[in-house]
């Protein structure tokens, strides 16, 4: 007994046998076996790189990104300093592993700092916020209205009046409004954060702004401030650099415009946490903080925060994601369809080459995958903590960064999936399978008859390094279709 069908008796049923998916599985998609016995879809795992900014000196930096859900677009901002630092703007389409890009737009046309941008889904705006050092340095932020690549922009406006030095915002789905999260300057850096309301092309702040490191007596500068908005609870988590500079969490509240705060909690007990990035994994409900630890000789570490009520808490902190040494920043993002969270981080050693880890949560704790190259051309490329954002409805992730050998502004996209390619074929899914969930798999020598489409009944299809079937031929035989919709599994590769 030599082969697949030898071990197993005719007929399509009998071909089938369950798996667990590691990932979400469409019907009809090709499947690879994983070394832990998991299957997951095969998929291309990066696009073509796409420049969106062609400067040349340090150009761009800064880079924030977001999914405009009402648009399907991706929206990138970021500080060119090629052109005096102005902030800048541009958008782009993503076919398949395509992104394509629109004009540039200018956003500001004084020196920017701190830029962070959300999407506010309620009325299908992105919000930028950012330091205005053409306007003592105050912290402001403008509504930008996306019209195929087209960005047409509401006028500024100002929600600090002082000089602020890190901002993130987020928007609040439960109340309709945008927080944003940041520290000014007053004696030292302290931490605020101010609620808004959307309103045609402009925000509306009414009430003042609320301070939430109130534990800070020793006067640290407060610094590296990230917000992540929690859809279970409506509340948002401040993660920032603070008293004794250590990570810190607390939850905001939002009524009406008026922010409250929780109780700070810490996260470590030393200033080892350097570049931390946060997003919440709506599979666990829970917030995962990734930072370069330097304690740890810079390697990658995360950590998983609960919000339950207006507390925060954290769990163990695991260090060690990594074996080797970043570049200090790393950007975080959460995929609902493959209920994971990739790590997306510049290695100091390898020529900086981008690498990825797959965080998976459950309870207080986390778990990585093995770091996966995703960019290697020479002197890599860099990101900042906004650099990677998820795709919804092309359900795939694109990172923006800068190239390090040129300082021009380039992306990719790249799957959610993890662990199967091409080589690692075993069949063809039966039906829909959730990620962590168990599903029937037409295995090789089995009639798969379920998903398919648009087959040349008579043709012999192959798997694509992308886990389409094809009648191009490559390394690896799907089969000979029976119908337009089903095909007999060859068992020979």
């Amino acid at each position: 007994m030599t082969n697949l069908s030898d071990l197993l008796p005719a007929g399509a049923a009998s071909k089938q046998l369950s798996f667990t998916a590691s990932g979400a599985i469409s019907s009809g998609q090709t499947v690879g076996l994983n070394s832990d016995g998991t299957v997951s879809p095969i998929v291309a795992p990066i696009g073509a790189v796409a420049t969106y900014e062609t400067g040349a000196i340090d150009a761009p930096r800064g880079i924030a990104t977001v999914h405009d859900t009402t648009n399907n677009r991706l929206v990138v901002a970021y500080i060119d300093d090629d052109d005096g630092d102005k902030g800048k703007v541009v958008v782009g389409v993503v076919s398949g592993l395509t992104i394509t890009y629109g004009s540039i737009y200018e956003f500001n046309s004084a020196d920017t700092e701190q830029i962070s941008m959300c999407f506010d889904p309620d009325s299908g705006k992105c919000i930028v916020a950012y330091r205005d050092q053409g306007n003592s340095s105050y912290g402001t932020c403008r509504v930008l209205t996306v019209s195929g690549t087209t960005v047409s922009m509401g006028s500024e406006v100002v929600f600090e009046s002082a000089n602020v030095n890190s901002t993130s915002i987020v928007y609040d789905t439960g109340v309709d409004r945008v927080l944003i999260a940041y520290n000014k300057y007053d004696s030292n850096f302290k931490g605020y954060a101010r609620a808004g309301q959307v309103s045609g092309t402009s925000v509306a702040f009414s009430a003042a702004a609320a301070r939430f490191d109130t534990d800070n007596t020793s006067g640290y500068d407060i610094s590296n401030v990230i917000a992540s908005y929690d859809t279970a609870a409506n509340k948002t988590a401040i993660f920032y650099r603070g008293n004794n500079q250590y990570l810190q969490g607390i939850v905001a509240s939002i009524s009406g415009t008026t922010v409250s705060y929780g109780t700070v909690a810490n996260a470590n007990s030393d200033n080892g946490i350097n570049g931390h990035d946060a997003t919440f994994d709506a599979t666990a409900n829970k917030h995962v903080v990734a930072f370069a630890n330097d304690t740890n000789a810079a390697k990658v570490g995360a950590v998983v925060a609960t919000v339950s009520g207006t507390s925060i808490s954290f769990g163990s902190i695991v260090d060690n994601l990594t074996s080797f040494t970043i570049n200090t920043r790393v950007s975080i993002a959460y995929s609902p369809d493959a209920g994971t969270s990739k790590i997306i981080f510049g290695r100091a050693a390898n020529d900086y080459a981008v690498e990825t880890v797959t965080v998976t949560v459950s309870g207080t704790s986390l778990t990585g995958t093995t770091p996966v190259a995703v960019y290697t051309e020479t002197n890599g490329a860099d990101p900042a903590e906004d650099s990677l954002v998820y795709d919804t409805t092309a359900n795939v992730y694109i990172a923006a960064l800068r190239k390090g050998s040129t300082d021009i502004g380039i992306s990719f996209v790249f799957n959610s999936a993890t662990g199967a390619g091409v080589a690692d074929f075993l069949g063809i899914a039966d039906a829909a399978i959730s990620n962590a969930a168990s599903g029937k798999i037409t295995m090789k020598g089995g009639i798969a008859s379920n998903g398919l489409s648009s087959l040349t009944p008579g043709a012999t299809y192959y798997v694509q390094t992308d886990g389409t079937l094809s009648t191009t031929s490559s390394s690896v035989t799907a089969g000979k279709a029976m119908s337009a919709t089903s095909i007999n599994l060859d068992y020979s590769t």
